[in-house]
């Protein structure tokens, strides 16, 4: 295998086969820290038969990762994958041509929620679909539906069991995670962030008072959500000294 790097000292990216790849980074520039990833410029097929291409991995714990070929497009992601293929000889006027259609696919990953169905009989998995959640909680159907084979000896009768997880994109630890990522009150004056809880102080007026957010688990979305703790917010108080020693008190008792 052939490396890319990252060249501060040159031109960037000088060592692509090609220049859509070029295009697929720069689309994620404002999302993540491309200058860490690693291209690989030459590639095997599974038999071991030597190709052409641009591989970039960009989450492997995740299978995130995207292919460039001349004339088309592949990105994987956790145990899906979707092609994006030229066919501008068959496109309309104003249609987005395939790495149009890969760019905005990317960003969706980074910037959406990612929701994964499994549909299993008994203890077996049957089935899995992926959706793009808008913030309207619209959901988009991603690359349709993942059919497994059914295996000899499947109880027809088994009970049909749906498990749902949500995945989201956290910047500030380069990852995707089931974790929805902390998004502090624009409006507070202070946060504290301790033992892996905030606690949010705002003013008003010269009125202190606080917020201790921490995560809660979703069961039927999979997925931890930021939430205040039940006894995690206080009346005034007239010094913000005393609103923050008054929720280190809280969570010394919690």
């Amino acid at each position: 295998m052939v490396y890319c790097r990252y060249n501060m000292a040159e031109t960037g990216w000088n060592c692509m086969n090609f220049e859509a790849t070029k295009e697929l980074i720069d689309t994620l520039s404002p999302l993540i820290n491309v200058k860490s990833l690693i291209i690989s410029t030459e590639n095997k097929d599974w038999k071991g038969r030597p190709y052409q291409s641009d591989l970039v991995m960009l989450d492997d714990k995740n299978n995130i990762c995207f292919e460039v070929f001349d004339n088309e497009i592949i990105i994987g992601y956790f145990t899906d994958h979707i092609h994006f293929e030229d066919y501008s000889f068959e496109l309309e006027d104003g249609e987005p041509n395939y790495v149009k259609r890969a760019k905005e696919f990317l960003n969706k990953l980074y910037t959406l929620s990612i929701r994964y169905y499994e549909k299993y009989k008994g203890t077996r998995l049957v089935s899995e679909k992926y959706f793009f959640v808008h913030p309207d909680c619209e959901e988009e159907n991603i690359t349709g539906v993942i059919v497994h084979r059914l295996m000899l000896g499947l109880n027809p009768f088994a009970k049909k069991i749906i498990q749902i997880k949500t995945w989201q994109y956290d910047k500030s630890k380069n990852t995707f995670t089931t974790t929805q990522p902390w998004k502090p009150d624009p409006n507070a004056i202070e946060v504290i962030k301790i033992a892996g809880k905030y606690i949010e102080i705002n003013e008003n007026s010269g009125v202190y008072t606080f917020t201790i957010w921490h995560t809660d688990y979703d069961d039927y979305y999979g997925m931890y959500y930021w939430v205040p703790m039940d006894n995690g917010t206080a009346s005034f108080f007239d010094k913000k000294e005393k609103a923050i020693e008054a929720a280190r008190e809280i969570l010394k008792l919690s």
